[in-house]
């Protein structure tokens, strides 16, 4: 497998022109010997699809987490952050407008990791829901976490439901523009 590997990220580096020193090359095989050959090339093909530069092993991880199924979701091999939560103990869960608030809002959970578990006071995420909200969204934009995506559609779907209050016509600002 470590030739496969090997392989692998010598082709990541020729992609973009680089000739890695032995030290860096090291660092980045270190990255690869935690995944399997599959998932390495996955990342290396993704990476030399949409990226413009020699991504960092951050990035690396990040993609891999996203495009590995049989990577565990709450920690990958103790070095991520937990994949719900981002090691912060909470989870997003988005509600729309209701007689309490008029736009679409967030309330924060429990998660199930370990951090998660040591708040007290707080309702778990999956003791009332089976998976996560907008997981598929997430999913498909590895380089945002589960709250980012959250906060995200929750932010376009308040502009959309303004836009159709307006009935499509922008209004002017309440603040005038003074002369300096």
């Amino acid at each position: 497998m470590s030739n496969q590997v090997e392989n692998h990220l010598k082709k990541l580096f020729g992609a973009f022109g680089r000739r890695p020193l032995r030290q860096q090359f090291d660092v980045y095989m270190e990255w690869a010997d935690k995944y399997s050959a599959g998932v390495v090339e996955e990342v290396v093909v993704h990476s030399i699809n949409n990226e413009e530069k020699l991504p960092t092993i951050t990035k690396l991880r990040t993609l891999a987490k996203s495009l590995s199924p049989e990577i565990n979701n709450f920690s990958m091999n103790g070095i991520d952050a937990c994949w719900f939560c981002a090691d912060t103990g909470f989870i997003p869960y988005l509600y729309e407008p209701n007689d309490t608030t008029s736009v679409w809002h967030i309330r924060m959970m429990g998660c199930s990791c370990s951090i998660g578990q040591q708040i007290s006071g707080v309702t778990n995420y999956f003791d009332g829901h089976e998976k996560l909200q907008f997981e598929e969204e997430t999913r498909q934009h590895p380089f945002m976490n589960h709250y980012q995506m959250v906060t995200y559609i929750m932010n376009q779907r308040n502009k959309e439901m303004k836009r159709d209050s307006n009935n499509g016509m922008k209004t002017k600002s309440a603040v005038k523009k003074e002369k300096i």
